[in-house]
């Protein structure tokens, strides 16, 4: 009698987790945050509380709602600070140009420092108006993102979305 119970208790909590309506939201949640589209993994997660309040998933959901607008902000954060030493990086070698310009007399190094500056000038201009930094050809090197406590840039996570031991956060 007592086995019975519990084989049909067992099977009650395995339909209610089936039919938790908070389950859909949450595993698409998951899927766009394993593509690194964080703003809308947190507003999926944000739909599993609105559509099933009382879901075994609403606090995960919550906190993991919480987490991926976090990592967006960062990664927003680490990309415009890219942008900026880009800027200033242009900026820089445009003055060292200007200053071989000034000093050279040579026609053809004249004409060179001339189309280089104009290249310059082109390039902070597009990355001024479109706020990215243009793509070279080939690879790009992974981003790099600044820890938790704020401090040295650190690789992106690597860890699965909900992992326990996970030290990114």
């Amino acid at each position: 009698m007592r086995g019975a119970i519990i084989v049909v208790l067992a099977g009650v909590s395995v339909t209610l987790a089936a039919c938790d309506a908070g389950k859909a939201p949450y595993d698409e949640a998951v899927t766009l945050e394993e593509q690194g589209k964080l703003a809308e993994a947190a507003e999926k997660f944000d739909a599993v509380c609105r559509r099933a309040p009382g879901s075994k998933l609403c606090p995960t959901a919550t906190i993991r709602a919480a987490a991926a607008r976090i990592k967006a902000v960062n990664q927003d954060s680490a990309l415009a600070d890219a942008l900026r030493q880009e800027i200033d990086r242009v900026k820089e070698e445009r003055a060292a140009l200007e200053r071989r310009l000034a000093n050279t007399r040579d026609p053809a190094e004249i004409d060179e420092l001339t189309q280089q500056l104009a290249d310059q000038q082109r390039k902070l201009q597009e990355m001024e108006r479109t706020g990215q930094i243009p793509r070279p050809a080939g690879p790009l090197p992974a981003l790099r993102t600044p820890n938790k406590l704020g401090g040295a840039l650190t690789k992106p996570c690597n860890c699965p979305p909900g992992d326990p031991l996970c030290s990114c956060l």
